[in-house]
This record gives structure tokens, C-alpha cells and sequence, in this order.
């Protein structure tokens, strides 16, 4: 079964703001290193903070959808958005916010993350015979 395209969207998204709370965390880090900046620490503390509460969540969020793991999603989701509140708000509390009733009222999505992954079968050279 195929990822449906607004939850295959959701999960591209996601993945942006992996890659983005990742490199906001690396950047402040370069900064605290070249000791260019006089409130370095500080830069470093928010940009420590912002990774944890927002960056750590979005990371099990899109594990736990590669999982293909509903309840733990669904729980994920929530305690991004709870997390989140203690931040200014960004584009990824409303993507959470919106993400939510999606997933547990969209069905497609639903059967798409209860479902078992596919093993994938055995590839079969044409032309070769099996040996036993």
C-alpha cells in the first residue's frame, strides 16, 4: 500500500524541519566555537532548547511513521504540539495541530500505519534457474 499524497506531504515537511532544527543547532554551534559572537552561550542554550523541544519530537514523529506505528504517532503528534507550547510559535505546531484530525479521521492514513510493512520478496533473475 502507497503513502497517501497529503500524508506523504506531512511527512516531506516533517523531514524539512528535521533538517532544518538540525542545521539551526550546527550553525549556533559554529558560532559558540569561533567566539565571534559576545552572547555565543546564550545563542547556543536557545538554539539547545529549540532542538529538544522541537527537533527531538519531529525526529520520533517521522521514525514512528517509517514504522509504520499508529497509537505511537498519534502520541508523538500530541506531545510535539505540548512541547511546543513552551516556544513561539512556529510552522510546525500548526502543521502538528492540523496533522492530528487528519490522522485520526482519514482513513487511508489510518489503514496505512496499522498496516504491516511489506516484506519485500525475493528478487529472481530471469533466465537463472533456482538451485536446490
Amino acid at each position: 500500500m502507497k503513502m497517501p499524497k497529503w500524508f506523504n506531504a506531512f511527512y516531506s515537511l516533517l523531514c524539512l524541519k528535521v533538517v532544518y532544527e538540525g542545521y539551526s543547532l550546527l550553525k549556533a554551534i559554529s558560532l559558540f566555537l569561533s567566539g565571534t559572537l559576545e552572547n555565543a552561550p546564550v545563542v547556543l542554550a536557545d538554539a539547545i532548547t529549540r532542538f529538544i523541544l522541537l527537533g527531538l519530537p519531529a525526529i520520533w514523529i517521522v521514525v514512528c511513521i517509517a514504522q509504520r506505528r499508529y497509537t505511537r504517532t498519534i502520541f508523538a503528534l500530541i506531545l510535539a504540539l505540548l512541547l511546543g507550547i513552551a516556544l513561539p510559535p512556529t510552522w510546525g505546531q500548526t502543521l502538528y495541530l492540523c496533522s492530528i484530525p487528519f490522522l485520526l479521521l482519514h482513513k487511508p492514513s489510518k489503514d496505512y500505519l496499522k498496516r504491516p510493512k511489506e516484506e519485500p520478496s525475493a528478487i529472481r533473475i530471469p533466465g537463472k534457474k533456482a538451485r536446490m
